[in-house]
C-alpha cells in the first residue's frame, strides 16, 4: 500500500500570534497526582518526534496513528501539535490551537522550507520528514545516536517539579515545559475525514518556557500551579537550542512523564 502524501495548504492566511490557552484543557493536574511521583527512570531520550497534524487532513490519520506507536516506546517523546489552518474546510480541530500553527510556522523558517504542510514530522529539531512516510521515518530514528547529547530528568520534591539538566557543550538553549492530552478518541462530523473516528496521542494542550541553559548543569523547579496537564496526560521538557532571531534550533536533551488517572507513573 503506498504511502499517503502530505496535504500543502493554498491561500490560506498567516495566523497571528496567540497561546495555547489553559481553559482548552479538561483539568488541571491535581496536586495528589505529582505528590507521590517518584524519580525519573528509565532509558535517555533518544528522539523527540514532532508531529504536525490536523483532524481535517485526509492524509493525517496515518500519521496520527503512528504517532500513537511512537509514543509508546522506549527512548522516544512523541508530541503533537494540531495545528488550525484546515479549519476552513469544514471542520475545526477539536484539539487545535495557533500556537501550534506558530511553532511550525517557526520551524519552517529555521528549516528554509518554501511552505508548511501536513502531516509534517520533526525529528529532534532539525530532521523534517512526512509523517505519513513510516519507512523513512524509522530510518532517520535508526540513525540518531543512542540518547541525546544533554541528559535530562524530572523528579517531584516538596510538592514542586524539580527539572535536572546535566552540562554539555554551551549553547543559548530553551528549556520548554510542554504538557499534553491522553489518548483522545474523536468523532469527526465533517470535513475530509467525515464519519472517521480517530485517536490522537500527546496532543499538546499547553508549553511554556521554564528557563534557559547555557551548559552548566542546573536544575530548574516549577511550582504545580504551572502545571496544566488532564488527567492520564503528561508533560515534556525540551531544551532546544535557539538558533537566529529566536527560532528553534536542535534538540539537546528531553524527558517525558506519562500519568494515569488515578495519578501513578505509568511510562517515563
Amino acid at each position: 500500500m503506498s504511502e499517503e502524501q502530505p496535504r500543502f495548504p493554498g491561500g490560506v492566511k498567516k495566523l497571528e500570534g496567540g497561546t495555547l490557552s489553559v481553559k482548552r484543557l479538561v483539568l488541571s493536574i491535581l496536586f495528589a497526582i505529582l505528590a507521590g511521583m517518584p524519580a525519573m527512570a528509565g532509558s535517555r531520550t533518544a528522539a523527540v518526534v514532532e508531529l504536525f497534524t490536523s483532524q481535517g487532513c485526509s492524509s493525517c490519520p496515518v500519521a496520527d496513528k503512528y504517532l500513537g506507536e511512537l509514543a509508546r516506546r522506549d527512548g522516544v517523546v512523541a508530541l503533537a501539535w494540531h495545528v488550525d489552518y484546515w479549519d476552513y474546510l469544514g471542520w475545526r480541530d477539536t484539539l487545535g490551537a495557533p500556537a501550534s500553527t506558530e511553532r511550525q510556522e517557526a520551524y519552517r523558517r529555521a528549516l528554509g522550507n518554501s511552505s508548511k504542510y501536513t502531516p509534517q514530522m520533526i525529528i529532534n529539531g532539525r530532521s523534517d520528514v512526512a509523517g505519513s512516510h513510516r519507512t523513512e521515518v524509522e530510518k532517520r530514528i535508526a540513525a540518531l545516536p543512542d540518547a541525546l547529547p544533554v541528559p535530562v530528568s524530572m523528579k517531584n520534591h516538596d510538592g514542586a517539579l524539580m527539572i535536572d539538566i546535566g552540562a554539555g557543550t554551551p549553547a543559548d538553549a530553551n528549556v520548554m515545559l510542554v504538557c499534553y492530552e491522553p489518548p483522545r478518541t474523536v468523532s469527526v462530523a465533517r470535513g475530509e475525514n467525515s464519519g472517521r473516528k480517530i485517536t490522537y496521542w500527546n496532543a499538546v494542550t499547553s508549553a511554556q518556557t521554564a528557563g534557559m541553559w547555557h551548559g552548566s548543569a542546573s536544575t530548574i523547579e516549577l511550582p504545580l500551579s504551572s502545571l496544566h496537564v488532564s488527567a492520564g496526560g503528561g508533560c515534556a521538557v525540551l531544551v532546544q537550542d535557539m538558533v537566529a532571531k529566536g527560532m528553534p534550533g536542535r534538540v539537546l536533551g528531553a524527558a517525558s512523564l506519562t500519568f494515569d488517572t488515578t495519578g501513578a507513573l505509568t511510562r517515563p
